[in-house]
């Protein structure tokens, strides 16, 4: 059953959105929550701070719709940047410090939490970065301090490019070969346009696989990972419907993406998933920050080789979706 409040009560808490410091309903002291993921991709970088609170005097559900409640004010954080340049003379290493500016913007719907965050902006290219370090001053507290190295873009050796022709039949799954790093996931996008008597749809069918930690040869870095007949029938059923009249459909691209986090990235996304299931529960201890880096690589325009497409034709399991190939 939803509660609803009249009017006169929500502009109450309206009158109310500016405290900056909510009573604590449990003896523990509000902690720093960071959150900052580096890619090598990026131009302009983000370091979300918040803080952990609980509920006296409006309750948790209430004071979580207080920005207050959830940010620090007059916060100074700065971040180091060190960068490796290779001339004819050899390896050049700079640091340069760069200043985070705060700023509002509104990344949600409004909901349990504020819909309004703040973040700290800096906009550097981390091309030829390779580690980055952050102090971060909040007024009273102990100044935090985190580093993270950041990562290349993984290569996908197989396939080379966009536009490659891949395998993909009962007896030859569509193989991934990379140059990755601790976490390793792969997204396969394959857009399928669908023409009825009236009208011409879309549908993306996609297949995820992630923590993947299959070692190729004797290189730690070296992973492979595949993508199965059967998986592709999977999908088929599970997007495509079969039973309104179609006249033909018809595959749009095939695109593959690798991605990859350093081990901090990898320990965090590994203690994700173990709890996701899971109900929260207090704990005394500080919270958990995540301060890390990232990169992807991704191919588009990749097509289903001829032997592949032979194949299809043939397929009395692929006859109800009224494929055409050319």
């Amino acid at each position: 059953m939803t509660l609803k409040f009249p009017i006169v009560i929500l502009i109450v808490f309206c009158g109310l959105s500016c405290e900056t410091d909510p009573d604590i309903n449990l003896d523990v002291d509000q902690s720093p929550v960071v959150y900052a993921i580096f890619d090598k991709a990026d131009s302009v970088n983000n370091i979300f701070l918040t803080k952990t609170f609980s509920g006296d005097p409006l309750g948790a559900y209430h004071n979580a719709k207080i920005i207050d409640s959830l940010y620090y004010d007059n916060v100074d954080v700065t971040v180091r940047l060190f960068f490796e340049h290779k001339t004819d003379s050899g390896l050049i290493i700079e640091k340069k410090n760069v200043k985070g500016e705060e700023g509002l913007f509104f990344n949600k719907e409004a909901g349990i939490f504020s819909s309004q965050s703040i973040r700290y902006v800096f906009k550097q290219s981390l091309s030829d970065c390779y580690a980055i370090r952050a102090w971060i001053k909040i007024p009273g507290k102990d100044t935090l301090v985190y580093n993270t190295e950041v990562i290349n873009t993984p290569k996908i050796n197989s396939p080379k490019s966009d536009a490659s022709y891949i395998a993909l039949r009962p007896d030859m799954a569509f193989s991934v070969h990379w140059q990755g790093n601790s976490w390793n996931e792969i997204k396969i996008q394959i857009v399928v346009n669908t023409k009825t008597e009236t009208s011409i749809s879309k549908d993306t069918l996609t297949y995820f696989k992630k923590g993947l930690s299959f070692q190729e040869g004797s290189d730690s870095k070296s992973f492979v990972a595949s993508f199965s007949y059967d998986s592709y029938l999977g999908l088929l059923n599970s997007t495509l419907d079969t039973v309104s009249p179609v006249e033909f459909r018809q595959i749009e691209d095939i695109s593959l993406e690798v991605s990859c986090g350093n081990q901090i990235f990898k320990d965090y996304m590994d203690h994700y998933y173990q709890l996701s299931d899971e109900v929260p529960t207090i704990s005394t201890s500080q919270a958990p920050s995540l301060f890390t880096s990232k990169s992807s690589k991704k191919l588009k325009g990749l097509q289903f080789d001829p032997a592949s497409i032979d194949y299809m034709k043939q397929d009395p399991l692929l006859k109800k979706f009224n494929f055409v190939y050319y």
